[in-house]
Parts: C-alpha cells; structure tokens; sequence
C-alpha cells in the first residue's frame, strides 16, 4: 500500500512495506592516482620520515599555518573557506594543545601566491625537529600541464591563489609545495587540502559551488616554477585521506545554518568528537558519519567519495599522537564560557565549533577534561552570534540557561556542544518553467499540499530544484546534476495537481529525514555504526607506491531491489542491518519513507514475542544483524522487504545507556504512526504531527538528557493503590549481660543511576525496481 507506514510482519508471507524513490547511479571509483600532496581534494600527509619513526612528537612544539579563500580577483568566489579555516583553528587550539599564537590565519586579500609561499617559507624556518606541522588550504584547486615529466597523468595538480589567473600570476603546482614540504622532514606533519582539481562545473543552485577552477593553459608562466627532480614525498612516509576521488568536485555549501567546505567541515567535526587516540582509518569512520548526516540535511544522493592511503600501520596509528604534557587530552574540543549580565553565557569563538542559534551547550567547570555525560553544571541554549573578529576568526555566541530554575554561571567554565540547532523550517525549491501560468498553478498545489515548502531564486541555495522539458518535469537534486524525479508533462489541470502532490511528498521526505537528523548527541561518548549487512562499508585495495593501502568508501546510497515473489532474500532485496555500539545499550531503528513518515522499524512486536534482542538491548563490540537471518534459519520472526514504489529511506539507530530513554522515543514514535494513521491525508497534517514529535518533543528532551542526566521517560500509568502497611516488628528482647551481640547489617546500595549517554547512526538507502 502506497504511503503505508513501515510494518513488521511474521516471515511468511509478511513484510515490511518502505516506500521508495530513485536509486543513484552506480558510482565507479578512481583508479588513477597522482602525485602524493594533489592527488585528491583533502590530503592529510603524516611523518615524512614515518609516523612511527625517526620524529618524535612528545615535547615538540605544535604549529599550524591556516589559508582560507573566498573572495577570489579573477575566478567564481566560495562561501566556506575561512568558516573551514575557523573550525579547524578552534578544534586544533581546543583538543590537540596548539597554542593560539602558534596557529597562523590566513585568508583572502593576505592569501596571495607570494602570501602563500611567503608563510609556508617561514613554517619551514620555524619549526624545528620533533614539531607538530599541520597545514589546511580551504579553496580553489586545478591542473597544469606537467612541465616536470614525473606526473603519470600528464598533469601537475595546483592550488590556486587569491590573485591566481591575475596576468603573470601562476597557480601554485604540487612541485613547489612539495619543494617546502621537503625542509619538514623532521617533523609530524599534517597537510589537508580542501579543494578541486578536476571536474565540470556543478548546475545547482549558486550556494552549492565546486573547489574548481579549468586548467591553466598558460605554459610559459611555469616553466620557472616547475622543480625538476625535486621528490619530496615519493618513497617518504606519509598519510593520505581523500575528500573526493580525483574526477570529482569538492564542494562549498550550506551545512547547518552556515557556510563550509562539506568535507572540510565532516572532517573539523570528526576531529572535535572523535575519541581521542583516534587512529586515521577510525577517524576516516567518523568523517564518512558526518557526510551521512551532510548528505541528507542537502537532499543529495551521494558526495564526493572519500578514500584513505598511506601503509597499513600508519592508518592504524593516532592521527596526532599526544605529547607527554597533554596525555589526558579533553574528550571533546571545547570553547570558553563567561558568565554575562542577566544571567546570559558568552561562549568564546564558539562560532568555530558550530555554535548558532538554537543550538544546545553543556557548560562545565574550567579546566574539565573528561565532559562526563550528564555531568554538567548548566545547559545553554544559543540566542545570537556577537562580535565577528577578523576574516576567518570565529564569532562569540550569547547563550542563555534553557531553565529558569538554572544556577547561573558565576566562573569561567569550558562549554561543549551536545545538539545542533534545529534543522531548517522550509525545503528550499528552485521551481523554472517557461510556462508561467503551468509554474504558478503547479507551486500553489505543492504549497497546498506542503506549506513548509519555500520557493526560492537563482541566488539562494535550493535542495531541489524543478524544471521543465519538451515532455517531462524534473526534479535534481541540490548539486544540480543528480535527477531525483521526473515526471510526464502534465496534460491536464488534475494532472498537474498530482505531480505536485508527488513533488511535495518527495520535498516532505527530504525535510523529515532531515529533522530526523538533527536529532544528535554531538558530546555522545557512546560510539554507534549502523550499515548494511554482507557488504562492507569500504574497500581496500594495494597503493601505487610499494608497501601502502588504499582504502575507499562511497557516500552514494547503498542501492537495494524490490524483492519479486518467491524470489530468495539476500542483502540486494531485503533490509538487513548490522549494528555496533562501542558499550552496551538500548536500540531503536526509525525508518523515513518516500512520503516523510516516520516508522518504528525495531524493535517491533514481533521481535519483543520472539525474544529477539529483548528491549533492543546489544551487547558492545559484537555486530547485531537485524533480523538474524534473511533464510529458512532466521529466529528474529520478521522480515523487512521492499515493495513499490521506487525511492529513498533514511535509516535513524538511536542507542541509549538509560533503556528508559529508549522506551520512551519508541513509545513517541508508536504514538506518532498511531496519530497519522487517525489523521489520514489531512492537508498539513502529517507534516505538523511529524514537526511537533521530532523537534517540539524529542529532540529538546533528549538535549536535557545528555546535558543533566535526567531520564527521559514515558507517562508513567495511573499508579496502582498503595500496598497494605506491614504489621509492626516486634522489639527484640534485650541480650543477656556478656552475650555477643550481632552487627547491624550493612544498608544495600543504591543502584547506580544509570547513564544518560546516547548515540545516533544514520544510512540513507535507494531502492530500484
């Protein structure tokens, strides 16, 4: 039944009916490799002379040498660059002991070519042996042809400056920067490179841009820059992680109420919240979580496709190993809280860690390390971004207690983010139809239909974007390129009221899934993964180089088929999870179909009567498959199935130490299915109930939890009547002169409270016919 809720039924013959929309195409992945520092859009380049080697970190000084660009002189500006540069300037001074004098900024009119080198000249001078180098570029990239003969391709990738394309002015090619990066050989070394080097220009909407620029075709500038002979990484030791394969595009968009580099900005998160002996494959998890999140929160299928080199060891090694001083490194990068007048909270630059308003903080005594969930002395909750600093510097918030009951802060304290701001209130569409009278007639019948949808022009940012052909109305995705939906060209008036219909159920879907989630613990220490069973989420492969592994995921969403009539389950027809949590603790699987409904997919009633996983309760660091068995071995009792029609899920796995809270978000999700299916298809109905449960009652109850530990539970039953008072104990005869007399026994203890952590996973699923 189309539009149904998700169901779970028994294994023969009951499914689970999901709607679905488009898959995404089969995404190939890159094969051709360039050279060690531009050979995809982020490159982190670890130890020169060997991450475990000849460079130890401990007592060494930490430097950084930050360089973000937007406004451009002679190619199309960015918007997320210096917001890239200001994340990462916070989580490096926060969590990984950089000193905030030691971190250089550089941005826009100061990042010039001769800036540029200019800065990394100086690093070089500056560090010395033992240092701690980290290096990011946030902004355009490109290729040259290769003047060097050491390029397999042909081609010298180029970062390219604030005047880069300016008369006289060549980009900056790998050989040059491979030329300084040489004199840091001695030191632990992190390069990461947010940008493009090849690719077309995306035809989304203009606030979603590619990092890329064509290549430069003027050869005679670079014959005096090319460095023959000059190998600065070929046979070192280094550490490659990949934002995007090199035929891709990086990309600059809106990601929670703001501007970023999307990997840039996965990659400053997973740094923030990622344990802290985080080895470079476990951060490579975390990065690839985030875009999850990113990818639905933009409507997209799929991102650009991450991937991992350097040799087996180094990937599994700390990313930046602590020095001896900071061995008890803070758990989550952090900003400064001081108290304000009236009771309001300034937390520091929080800007760099995501601080907007509507966005919920955990305030803690200062010097706090360990961030204890449900720990904390006051929550906060953002009102205002004050006092911008200079380009590229994060901006102060004014926060304000989320009770009146609340203490107010009289000390400086440490503050970490424990949930995002809501997701946004409107889809943003780009509607273009040369038939104006069809456009109008069409955008009131979506708008009807959907009242949160906002129509938008060509300067803002649209997750979707509507158009028409000779014979079709079709619908691409935010990047502009991925087609969604499409549609016959309506022939009539109701014809066009129901593609309009379908549009904005499919713009509902999108809106849900992304309020969904926004429902996140941001200071969780509980880790969660959530994927599909029988098919691993990366692949590894061996590198060019002798001795070195690449290891590579694609964001593009796993693609699953209808399941024909007697035709044998398997992970290609079937939904079969597999699930692990770093600690024990409560499941709860929601499901977002085709329509925007949101389903309790486990556990469900059948799983409770087989006592399957009771309560959803797993065990730590032991995969679940959910069900058990897609065969005729199968105990769970249930099955989930896919039938018509075609589309998108989002798959949400809520964890919770406390079961209670568990309970609780099933008890509110059964309560939301039970409420649209009483509602049926009462215009803005559903959209209101699914609004009022995920962001008016979930998400700020379970923000109270993680930052107080106050469990969040259902209403509790009518109480039952009070037992009977027990008959008196009568008094114990009095022992005789000179007996022993027995101790008093020990009162029991308490049951410890339990914890209020929490995690959530996420994984977006296409469904073909």
């Amino acid at each position: 039944m189309r539009g149904a809720a998700p169901r779970c039924y028994s294994r023969a013959p009951m499914t689970a009916r999901l709607g679905r929309r488009r898959a995404a195409p089969a995404r190939r992945l890159d094969r051709a490799r360039g050279r060690a520092f531009l050979v995809a859009s982020l490159l982190v380049a670890s130890a020169l002379a060997g991450l475990a080697g000849a460079a130890d970190a401990e007592g060494g000084r930490r430097r950084a040498l930050l360089v973000g660009i937007n406004d451009y002189q002679a190619v199309p500006d960015l918007n997320g660059a210096l917001n890239d540069v200001a994340a990462v300037r916070e989580v490096l001074v926060s969590r990984f002991a950089f000193a905030p004098e030691d971190v250089r900024v550089v941005t826009d009119a100061a990042a010039t070519r001769a800036g540029i080198l200019a800065e990394l000249d100086a690093l070089a001078e500056r560090a010395q042996p033992g240092d701690v180098v980290y290096v990011h570029y946030s902004g355009h990239g490109s290729q040259v042809t290769d003047l060097g003969g050491d390029e397999a391709d042909g081609l010298d990738e180029t970062l390219v400056p604030q005047d880069g394309r300016t008369p006289g002015v060549p980009d900056i090619t790998d050989d040059e920067l491979g030329e300084r990066f040489a004199r840091l050989a001695d030191t632990r070394l992190v390069v990461t490179l947010d940008s493009c080097h090849s690719g077309t220009a995306t035809r989304g909407a203009s606030a979603l841009r590619t990092r890329f620029v064509a290549p430069d075709e003027r050869r005679e500038l670079y014959a005096a820059t090319a460095t023959r002979g000059v190998v600065a990484t070929d046979g070192g030791d280094h550490l490659l992680l990949a934002g995007a394969a090199s035929h891709q595009e990086a990309l600059d968009g809106p990601i929670d109420g703001s501007s970023y580099g999307l990997f840039s900005y996965a990659l400053a998160r997973s740094l923030a919240t990622a344990p802290p002996d985080a080895t470079a494959r476990g951060l490579f998890d975390h990065v690839q979580r985030e875009l999850e999140r990113i990818k639905a929160q933009l409507g997209l299928d799929d991102l650009p496709e991450p991937q991992l080199e350097g040799r087996p060891e180094q990937i599994d090694t700390a990313l930046l190993p602590p020095a001896a001083a900071e061995s008890d490194r803070p758990r989550l990068a952090w900003v400064s809280a001081l108290p304000e007048e009236g009771g309001a909270v300034r937390l520091v630059r929080g800007s760099g860690l995501g601080a907007r308003p509507g966005s919920v903080w955990a305030v803690y005594p200062e010097g706090e390390r360990a961030f204890a969930p449900g720990g904390a002395q006051l929550e906060v909750v953002v009102e205002r971004l004050d006092r911008a600093g200079a380009p590229g510097a994060a901006a102060d918030a004014i926060a304000r207690p989320t009770s009146d009951e609340a203490t107010p802060l009289l000390a400086p304290g440490r503050a970490v983010a424990i949930a995002p701001a809501p997701a946004v209130a409107a889809v943003a569409v780009r509607w273009d139809d040369a038939d104006a009278e069809r456009r109008a007639r069409m955008t009131a019948a979506a708008l009807d239909a959907l009242p949160e949808l906002e129509l938008v022009g060509d300067a803002s940012f649209a997750r979707f974007a509507v158009g028409a052909t000779a014979d079709a109305i079709e619908v691409r995705g935010a990047d502009g390129r991925a087609l969604v939906a499409r549609h016959a060209l309506p022939a009539s008036r109701d014809d066009e009221r129901s593609v309009a219909r379908a549009l904005a159920a499919l713009f509902a879907r999108s809106l849900t899934a992304a309020e969904l989630l926004s429902i996140s613990n941001d200071a969780a220490a509980l880790g969660l993964r959530v994927g599909i069973a029988g098919r691993p989420p990366t692949e590894s492969a061996p590198g060019e180089r002798p001795q070195t592994e690449v290891v590579r995921t694609s964001s593009a969403a796993p693609e699953l088929r209808i399941r024909r009539e007697g035709e044998p389950r398997s992970a290609d027809n079937s939904l079969w999870l597999e699930v692990e949590a770093s600690e024990a603790c409560s499941l709860v699987v929601v499901d977002v179909d085709t329509e925007g409904r949101v389903a309790l997919l486990f556990p469900n009633a059948i799983s409770e009567a087989s006592g399957f996983v009771p309560g959803g309760r797993i065990e730590p660091a032991s995969a679940v498959r959910i069900p058990d068995s897609l065969g005729a071995d199968n105990t769970a009792g249930f099955f989930l199935d896919y039938v018509p029609p075609t589309g998108t899920d989002t798959v949400r796995a809520f964890c919770f130490r406390d079961a209670r809270a568990a309970g609780a978000l099933r008890d509110a999700i059964g309560a939301l299915e039970a409420e649209l299916r009483t509602r049926g298809a009462a215009r803005g109905g559903e959209r209101s109930a699914v609004r009022r449960v995920l962001l008016g009652e979930l998400a700020p109850a379970l923000a109270r939890a993680a930052a107080r530990g106050i469990a969040v539970v259902a209403a509790e039953p009518d109480a039952p009547a009070p037992p009977p008072e027990p008959a008196p104990t009568p008094e114990p005869e009095p022992a005789a002169e000179g007996a022993a007399v027995a101790p008093e026994a020990a009162p029991e203890p308490a049951a410890p409270k339990p914890s209020p952590d929490w995690a959530a996973a996420s994984l977006t699923l296409s469904i073909v016919d």
